[in-house]
Parts: C-alpha cells; sequence; structure tokens
C-alpha cells in the first residue's frame, strides 16, 4: 500500500512542477528592457540553431535515461524496482526543477539575445549615438521569435546539457569506471559526454543566441542540480555496491517512516 501512495504522489509532484513549465512557456511575457541604440552586442545577425531543441533534449535527457534502464535491467533481473523508480524520479525532478527556475529568471530579467536588433527591428531614429531607448516598438512579423529575443539569461541549453551528461559522467563513474573490464570505454563515453555539453554551450555563443554571461550562468546551475541530484536525491554513489533487494527495502523503510512521521503531524494539527 505504502508503495502505490509513494509511486502517485512522486507522479503528481512531476506533472505540477511540468504543468507550471508549460504555463510559463506558453502564457507569460518577459519583461520589457530597454537598450543603447548604439550597442553592438545586440546587433548580431539571426541565425539558425546549430543544436535544435529536439535533440538538445534527446541527447541531454534521453541518454542518461536510457543509460539508467539499461544499467538496471543488465544487473537486475526482477524487472522494475523501487530503486529504478527512485532514481528515474529524482532525475526527473531536477530536471523539471532545473527548467523551472530558469524559465521564471528569463521572464523576469527580460534580458536581450545578442541577435535582438536582426529579429525585433525596434523603430528608432538614426543617426543614434548613446542613447538609451526605454519605448519602442517591434516592426518584425515574427511574433514568437521577438518573444525568445528577450529571453537570454541564462542559457537553457547549456543548462540542460550540463545537466543531463554531469549526471550521466557521474553515473558512469559509480557504476563502471571503478570496475576493471572495459573500464578505457566507460571513459570515452565520459569524455563525449563532456565534448557534448561544451559544443552545446559554445554553439548558443556562435549561433548569436546568448551572451558569454548567460552561458557561464547556464552550465552553473545545471553543474550543480546534476551533482546534487545524484548525490543527494538519487543517491546513486550510496546503493552501488547494495544488492537490490536490500536497496529496495531501504528505500521502502525510509518512505514508510516518512509518511508516518506525516500522519502523526496531521493527527496533532487536528487535535
Amino acid at each position: 500500500m505504502y508503495r502505490i501512495v509513494y509511486i502517485l504522489f512522486d507522479v503528481v509532484m512531476l506533472l505540477i512542477v511540468y504543468g507550471m513549465i508549460i504555463y510559463i512557456d506558453t502564457s507569460s511575457e518577459p519583461a520589457e528592457q530597454g537598450f543603447f541604440c548604439d550597442d553592438r552586442s545586440l546587433k548580431y545577425p539571426n541565425l539558425e540553431n546549430t543544436i535544435s531543441v529536439p535533440a538538445l533534449y534527446v541527447i541531454s535527457h534521453g541518454v542518461p535515461i536510457l543509460f539508467v534502464l539499461i544499467s538496471h535491467f543488465h544487473t537486475h533481473k526482477c524487472g522494475i524496482d523501487m530503486r529504478l523508480h527512485h532514481t528515474l524520479c529524482s532525475y526527473l525532478l531536477g530536471s523539471g526543477i532545473l527548467h523551472l527556475t530558469a524559465n521564471i529568471v528569463k521572464v523576469k530579467l527580460g534580458k536581450l539575445r545578442p541577435n535582438f536588433f536582426a529579429v525585433c527591428r525596434p523603430d528608432i531614429q538614426y543617426p543614434c549615438t548613446g542613447q538609451f531607448i526605454n519605448y519602442y516598438k517591434c516592426k518584425g512579423l515574427d511574433v514568437e521569435k521577438i518573444r525568445h529575443s528577450r529571453l537570454s539569461f541564462p542559457s537553457l541549453h547549456a543548462a540542460v546539457s550540463t545537466y543531463g551528461m554531469v549526471f550521466l559522467i557521474i553515473f558512469i563513474q559509480t557504476r563502471y569506471v571503478r570496475r576493471t573490464a572495459f573500464c578505457l570505454v566507460w571513459k570515452c563515453i565520459q569524455g563525449c559526454c563532456m565534448m557534448w555539453f561544451c559544443i552545446t554551450s559554445v554553439s548558443r555563443i556562435v549561433d548569436n543566441k546568448h551572451h558569454w554571461a548567460d552561458v557561464i550562468a547556464g552550465f552553473l546551475a545545471g553543474l550543480a542540480m546534476s551533482v546534487w541530484v545524484a548525490y543527494q536525491w538519487a543517491q546513486i554513489t550510496e546503493l552501488r555496491g547494495t544488492p537490490p533487494e536490500e536497496a529496495e527495502e531501504e528505500l521502502l523503510k525510509t518512505t514508510n517512516e516518512s509518511m508516518k512521521w506525516g500522519t502523526k503531524m496531521n493527527r496533532s494539527a487536528s487535535i
């Protein structure tokens, strides 16, 4: 009974977090920031993405999840257990919180992208030198691109790629690198993970989508969240040498104690 409640509660929490992400993405308008009319950092051409959004999520999130699933079913023949559920839910929750935090910061700051002038085409009078423009209208026709041109800080591409790949690097280090078999192969995979988030982050600057500070902030946010999830939430390092039955029993024990404590608190509050 406790296991079912535990799983349902996790699913509801994930739905709430990702529902908030969708709401902010579709309903919120970023803050409108002014600019200096001769600011060269906003006058770069509008280029296509080197790494598309689908490719970003498929590789940065799909590959780590696939590795976790393959690792679990390769070492445990008993099918899905609470350890796998705990690891995947922790990973998805960390990703959701990272997305939600980044989106809120993007909307509240409304920092302009390097391609802002090319996308927005603000109606300002030239010649213009050193004048700060607070009130303007965009003559660009693509409303969605104009909205995104005000969402520069932080870089979500850098945050997502760093989060997924650093988590995978820690997972491989914990589960495979310390073993003697195919040690060099696993290290090469870790190197590919590092190359992926580095190339993804740098591509955002090359494509004129972000400033350096945006990418660095996204990288640090993704790094911090991935390390926290791997070592504290998913606890992949603590469970690496534990048999699956013992690990599942430990997780259920912790969950049961938490639920019993919550029930006692509710009873005390009602009294």
